[in-house]
């Protein structure tokens, strides 16, 4: 089964339709010449891509008509489709754009719907797996109370895999519930403190409830954790400089 997680990171500007339009460039850490790349939108929680976009000459690119909510963007190679970076993004009309950094060629691409070695070791249980899926597709109908409602008792019963932390705290932020989102974003942050993004989670929900010490900790592991994340550089410039 696969789950997904509602990472927060926001791209885009608002395109003719009232969906946001992701706009991004590639940086390559090495020369890639003739390359055949694409970039993928698809949903958190699986499913076919919802659109395609070639880079520019300039490596920049633009994807129109997104809907608004937890996306999976993939830059892919080659007629296989080999994934050579992957990141989720929560897509809500920010007019931040994105830099997507690709990595040497001497690290092997992944493959599309690769889990992490941690995870195969430790694989999420069925139930939990399902409340993250039943959560997603009641957020990406906009039914944000009622995904609230499916993964807070699934959060109880579960309460040490951060991707269900992480996913109520993004919840609980939307809803505005700040301290039940700092929790859980901290909470996530302590299970997996390799991963940036629940500590810019807990940096903007520590933010809202003033609480600008712990906020601007929180910003400053997200990073060192990932010093190319804009979201997290632009927090914690945000933090910096309320105080």
């Amino acid at each position: 089964m696969r789950y997904g997680c509602l990472l927060f990171l926001a791209a885009g500007a608002f395109g003719q339709t009232g969906n946001p339009v992701i706009r991004g460039e590639l940086q390559f850490d090495d020369v890639r010449d003739g390359q055949d790349y694409q970039i993928e939108v698809a949903d958190c929680a699986g499913g076919a891509p919802l659109a395609r976009a070639f880079p520019t000459g300039s490596n920049r690119f633009e994807i129109e008509g997104v809907a608004p909510g937890c996306k999976l963007l993939r830059v892919v190679s080659g007629s296989d489709k080999s994934v050579v970076q992957e990141t989720q993004l929560f897509v809500e009309g920010s007019r931040t754009p994105l830099t997507i950094r690709v990595p040497r060629r001497e690290r092997e691409p992944s493959v599309a719907g690769t889990v992490s070695v941690e995870r195969l070791r430790h694989p999420i249980p069925h139930k939990a797996a399902q409340a993250l899926t039943d959560a997603n597709r009641l957020w990406r109908a906009g039914r944000v109370e009622e995904a609230a409602a499916k993964l807070r008792p699934a959060v109880e019963r579960f309460p040490d895999i951060w991707e269900m932390r992480l996913n109520l705290g993004i919840i609980e932020l939307k809803l505005e519930h700040f301290e039940a989102a700092a929790q859980n974003f901290l909470k996530a942050h302590q299970l997996q403190p390799r991963a940036a993004v629940p500590a810019v989670g807990a940096g903007f929900a520590l933010l809202h409830l003033n609480r600008i010490e712990e906020a601007e900790r929180a910003a400053h592991d997200a990073v060192a954790l990932q010093p190319e994340n804009q979201i997290a550089r632009a927090l914690l410039l945000r933090i910096q400089s309320s105080h």
